[in-house]
């Protein structure tokens, strides 16, 4: 087993541009999809973005939490802190849609 670890700092908004972001159908021009610096929509298809974009290849499970820790550790300052999450919401990510939350 190996694992490829990708990353992408970027304006959220950005994400947006779905047309960067979703591969060509197989017979199609890549298009903007190879060249774009955005992340794909579905995960599966960082597999088929140019290899330079893999940011490391680690042997084993400890070795990519490694990784993502070193990544994670330098943007956990800019993390919600708890009051923050009281006073936006627990769940947040849905704000663009009217789902109620699971939990509440």
């Amino acid at each position: 087993m190996h694992l490829h670890c990708y990353s992408w700092t970027g304006v959220g908004d950005d994400r947006r541009n779905e047309a960067e972001r979703r591969p060509p159908p197989s017979s199609g021009d890549p298009g903007p999809f190879l060249a774009s610096p955005l992340p794909p929509m579905r995960t599966c298809d960082w597999l088929l973005k140019p290899r330079n974009r893999i940011d490391a290849s680690p042997g084993s499970v400890g070795e990519a939490l490694e990784w993502l820790t070193e990544r994670y550790r330098p943007a956990e300052p800019s993390f919600l802190r708890q009051v923050d999450e009281g006073r936006i919401g627990c769940c947040s990510p849905n704000r663009d849609a009217g789902h109620r939350c699971p939990v509440t």
